[in-house]
């Protein structure tokens, strides 16, 4: 708040500090000047008030060029000082955020790994799954090459049955036929 208060004076100052300068500059000038011989008990009182009042404004200046300096100084180093903790929190604030990113992405990484782990073992399920399914539909189109075999075996047999026993019902009957004559 100090700071502030003498940041906001410092416009005043150096007006007040010109203002001075321009006055000693005025007086300075007159006093050089040689009329200061041909005065009056009155005028040379109000010449010695006028000295003093100079050296007063000398010392006046002196001081506040001495306060301006100081102020800017301070103001130097609050704005250094103030300049640097806001990079270095800068630089600390980044800092949080990358580690918490990292952790984030560690994080996310572990969640991503732990799925894939299950997705693994579905799929390893599933493909054991597949591969019963598959031996289990070679077994049955094993089976049913065997039972289409089986079948056309019991149907060539069974033409022959027939056919023999059709002959052997032909031949019974020409037996009829050849007696019938």
């Amino acid at each position: 708040m100090f700071v502030f208060f003498q940041e906001r004076a410092l416009p005043g100052l150096r007006a007040s500090l010109a203002s001075s300068e321009t006055q000693l500059t005025s007086l300075e000038s007159e006093l050089a000047s040689a009329f200061s011989s041909g005065l009056d008990a009155g005028e040379e009182a109000e010449l010695k008030a006028l000295t003093l009042e100079v050296d007063g404004l000398k010392t006046e200046l002196v001081k506040l060029r001495t306060k301006k300096a100081d102020v800017e100084a301070r103001k130097a180093e609050l704005d250094s000082l103030l300049f640097n903790n806001l990079l270095r929190k800068e630089e600390e604030l980044n800092g949080k955020l990358n580690a918490a990113t990292q952790e984030d992405e560690r994080e996310t990484l572990q969640r991503d790994e732990t799925e894939l782990g299950a997705l693994n073992a579905i799929i390893k399920d599933v493909e054991s799954q597949l591969k019963k399914a598959d031996a289990e539909i070679e077994q049955a189109t094993t089976r049913i090459r065997t039972l289409d075999k089986e079948l056309d075996t019991l149907r060539v047999s069974a033409q022959s049955e027939h056919a023999r026993t059709a002959v052997q019902f032909l031949c019974g009957r020409s037996r009829f036929v050849v007696l019938a004559l």
